[in-house]
């Protein structure tokens, strides 16, 4: 067996920058948590938050731990020895996949109700019943991937860590495009219809029921369904190659920059937000920006910053 040639310039340059991005993706994950009963408290923020999180893992443990090393040659040998790290690393990439579309799911109806229910909006999402839903549902998959082994596969393309099993594989496969496309389905007909009563209520002049930060939330929800598309587009044809190592590999390769895309924009986005999410960020790193409280406006019920995110 031939180790893996060393990796490239462009390569260490690549995780160099990946690396430097979830350190933002983090940092921002870290503001978060610290504001999560004040400026970043409802429901939207919280399921953007367990899929920030996802992200991040995903990056460690997927990208760099069974992806990029391997890939790499570094710790081959550790590898092979332990064979159940592919399997595992493939699991928990279902898992945390899974998570971000359901999340992605979470985040349309959060912005559904908020356009079409305004008035039941609060009610709906006080409670927290949504945490089994984004959390648990995911974890159900493992179970039932316990009894694989994993193997690794040397090809062209690098080294792949996949299920021992082809049955396994073609059922991870089948799994995941079910999950996506039913909740990538979810989301596009509740975007359409949330996108439709924004402009229907800009239509009718009724801007004051629409708060900037409203609708800024709805524009980023979009943006990264559209960003949680390319992952449907590789799961189809990583079905359609999954008899071919090296196209497998290849897509492989490629499926970390889609994360590595929606990271960026979920970080970036939630900064600059609105203007109290910027001044959360950075007062709590700079120490040099004062919060001003958000206040409700008697038109429209919804809290909002009267200058605007």
């Amino acid at each position: 067996m031939e180790s893996p040639p060393p990796p490239r310039v462009d390569q260490v340059l690549a995780m160099v920058v990946e690396i430097i991005v979830y350190c933002v993706h983090f940092s921002v994950i870290v503001v978060i948590v610290a504001h999560r009963k004040t400026v970043f408290n409802s429901a939207f923020y919280f399921i953007l938050l367990t899929v920030c999180i996802a992200d991040l893992l995903y990056f460690i443990f997927v990208t760099l731990l069974a992806i990029r090393f391997p890939s790499y040659g570094f710790f081959l040998q550790f590898y092979l020895d332990n064979m159940w790290m592919s399997s595992a690393s493939h699991t928990l990439s279902n898992v945390l996949g899974y998570m971000q579309f359901i999340g992605q799911s979470l985040i349309a109806i959060n912005r559904f109700t908020v356009f079409w229910v305004p008035a039941k909006h609060e009610n709906i999402w006080k409670r927290r019943w949504y945490w089994p839903i984004l959390i648990g549902l995911p974890l159900l998959v493992i179970p039932t991937r316990i009894p694989d082994g994993g193997k690794i596969t040397f090809s062209k393309n690098g080294v792949v860590l996949t299920y021992a099993s082809v049955d396994m594989e073609n059922l991870t496969v089948i799994t995941t495009s079910i999950v996506l496309i039913v909740n990538g389905i979810l989301t596009a007909v509740l975007s359409i219809l949330t996108v439709f009563k924004c402009w229907q209520l800009r239509l009718n002049g009724n801007v004051l029921a629409i708060p900037q930060i409203e609708e800024r939330m709805l524009i980023f929800s979009i943006v990264i369904f559209c960003i949680q598309m390319l992952r449907l587009v590789y799961t189809v044809l990583r079905n359609r190659f999954i008899a071919y190592p090296n196209a497998v590999a290849l897509l492989l390769y490629l499926l970390p920059f889609i994360s590595d895309l929606h990271a960026w924009v979920c970080s970036i986005s939630l900064v600059f937000m609105s203007q109290a999410s910027r001044k959360a960020y950075f007062q709590f790193y700079f120490g040099n920006v004062n919060l001003r409280k958000p206040q409700v406006s008697v038109f429209t019920g919804f809290a909002h910053n009267q200058r605007g995110p």
